[in-house]
């Protein structure tokens, strides 16, 4: 019995280790480098567009799904380039803006305000297939201070975020292996107990023996 658990111990650890390497390596591979275009806005002021856009770079960069070029680098490389960046949310223009910085994909989109209601609109493309990879558009109406969780939400959803159930498969892989690992090891120390129990010598009846016979 000790050798068969030693068994199922060591796959329990195989199969943990399996699933978090499994999950280091996924989080690796999903990682890309973006650069953020500064969003255009309608009705909105500029200064309020600054903030939103730093804001939702802050997002973007928490969501830890990708390298961000700093604005810094990137402003200094477009005019280098003499490339204006400003009302560039068109996807030829961030297309172009992506091959310059040299980035595999490219954030950008526009804010717009009608009353106190703001429409955002976010696009991410690839540079390389010049495709639309995914996109996100969310309304909210109340001041610009609580617009920053549709900005979080927002830089969530286009970065493909999930729940920590779904984050966290490799927990649940270890969690199933661990619970199979345990009953079949309950199964088998029951076996052999069975088993043990069979193989005891039986002891004749009591009455087959006393009174003892002359």
């Amino acid at each position: 019995m000790n050798n068969r658990l030693r068994l199922f111990t060591l796959f329990l650890t195989l199969s943990l280790t399996f699933g978090a390497g499994t999950k280091f390596l996924s989080a690796q591979e999903q990682i890309v480098r973006i650069g953020i275009a500064a969003l255009y806005g309608e009705g909105v002021s500029s200064a309020e567009v600054s903030m939103l856009t730093e804001m939702f770079r802050s997002e973007l960069i928490n969501s830890g799904q990708f390298e961000v070029m700093e604005s810094g680098q990137m402003n200094k490389i477009l005019e280098e380039q003499g490339f204006k960046q400003s009302a560039c949310s068109s996807v030829p223009c961030l297309i172009k803006m992506g091959q310059i910085i040299g980035v595999d994909k490219m954030v950008g989109g526009q804010i717009s305000k009608t009353a106190e209601t703001y429409l955002l609109n976010i696009r991410l493309i690839d540079v390389q297939t010049k495709k639309i990879y995914t996109s996100v558009s969310e309304n909210y109406t109340g001041s610009v201070e609580g617009f920053a969780d549709v900005l979080k939400n927002s830089a969530n959803e286009l970065a493909g975020v999930k729940t920590s159930a779904d984050e966290f498969p490799w927990l649940w892989v270890g969690v199933g292996a661990a619970a199979l690992g345990i009953t079949a090891a309950i199964l088998i120390s029951s076996a052999d107990d069975a088993g043990t129990a069979n193989d005891q010598p039986k002891l004749p009846a009591a009455e087959s023996i006393w009174p003892p016979s002359n």
